[in-house]
């Protein structure tokens, strides 16, 4: 039996539009109903919209004041980076022993959280050490296009390295225990962090279970960040920044890890 109060859910988020922090508050709302422990790293603004909720709802929370920065591709990377740092000292601080599952996922993905449960079961039941939500290729190519094009590239690069071609982008991921390690041996507070723990435990044998999980379209509110962007060029930057964390942080987890 899926005990759902075995598993903690590690979760970043930050102060957005409306449409966006109500997005978030559902997605905590949801976790505390299916009787997961939250981790919340959050960043906030001047308006703390979401940050009572954070703090009620879950077992830890950093909250840390939103960087100010004109550049808008310098102020995402400062928040990315003050969220990321957050995300990688609350995974590899984990020390319960009563967690059987630690799960990682964006906090926005409010109608993800009742997939959990299947991302979570190969863990719980013994059959891997570590599983991915993978998007299916009709949910896949509701995304734009310039961010289909950059994500297929970095998952044809990974696959090719692993071994295992899978969407390894969409987010949600779940480890057991022993892949804590992992995290607290990356010492980059970028988006290698999402994958170095993975690409290492994959290099060292341990079990890896990619999970396709139907529908999951890109949330309504990111097409209206990616029109903010103004120009798919902009966009593009953007991933690239992304993209490079993680294709370094692929390197450098199968150079360790070999």
């Amino acid at each position: 039996m899926i005990e759902m109060r075995d598993t903690i859910v590690c979760t970043i988020t930050r102060e957005g539009t409306p449409e966006m922090n109500d997005m978030i508050a559902q997605t905590i709302r949801g976790l505390k109903e299916y009787r997961y422990t939250v981790a919340a790293v959050h960043i906030e603004n001047k308006k703390k919209s979401l940050s009572r909720d954070i703090r009620q709802s879950s077992k830890v929370s950093i909250i840390s004041p939103s960087p100010k920065v004109l550049n808008p591709l310098r102020h995402a990377r400062k928040v990315s980076e003050a969220l990321l740092g957050g995300l990688r000292e609350i995974i590899a601080g984990v020390t319960d022993n009563t967690t059987r599952a630690i799960v990682y996922m964006e906090g926005d993905k409010c109608t993800f959280v009742p997939s959990i449960s299947t991302l979570i079961e190969p863990i719980l039941q013994g059959n891997a050490d570590l599983t991915i939500a993978a998007r299916s290729p009709e949910g896949f190519s509701q995304f734009p296009w310039v961010q289909q094009l950059v994500e297929r590239s970095i998952n044809r690069y990974i696959g090719g390295k692993t071994g295992i071609h899978t969407d390894y982008l969409y987010g949600p991921r779940a480890f057991s225990p022993r892949i804590v390690s992992f995290f607290g041996a990356y010492k980059k507070n970028d988006w290698g962090v999402i994958m170095y723990p993975l690409v290492s435990a994959i290099a060292k044998g341990y079990r890896f279970e990619p999970v396709t999980i139907a529908g999951y379209p890109q949330p309504h509110y990111m097409k209206k960040y990616d029109s903010i962007m103004r120009s798919p060029p902009a966009h593009l930057a953007w991933r690239t920044i992304q993209n490079m964390a993680i294709v370094k942080a692929t390197r450098c987890a199968l150079k360790e890890n070999a």
